[in-house]
């Protein structure tokens, strides 16, 4: 989900970024079809993750030792106002615990 703190509605065109599970790069998201935020709104927004079968293995030895799993997102999202265009990073990190993997 995506929000929209703005007045005013923004046209995204582009997002790119990579994720890593246990420190291990576990894949990349690349989505480059426009999509709209409406103003003063929440938006949910289906993302392609391609992914390699390298970090599954760390991400479940750490639900099995330590029952959650570390993440970390990074990338770039271009969106787009009436008047130009803007790039916006993107930085997320944490854990997950497996009871909300489950749910």
């Amino acid at each position: 989900a995506i929000h929209n703190p703005n007045p005013y509605r923004i046209a995204g065109k582009e997002f790119t970024a990579t994720v890593d599970l246990e420190g291990t790069r576990f894949g990349s998201i690349t989505r480059q079809a426009p999509w709209l935020l409406p103003a003063s709104a929440d938006t949910s927004l289906t993302l392609r993750l391609d992914f390699g079968w390298n970090a599954v293995g760390a991400a479940a030895r750490a639900l099995l030792d330590r029952g959650r799993v570390q993440y970390a997102i990074e990338g770039e999202m271009r969106v787009g106002t009436t008047a130009d265009d803007r790039r916006f990073a993107i930085r997320r990190a944490g854990e997950v615990p497996l009871a909300r993997l489950l749910q």
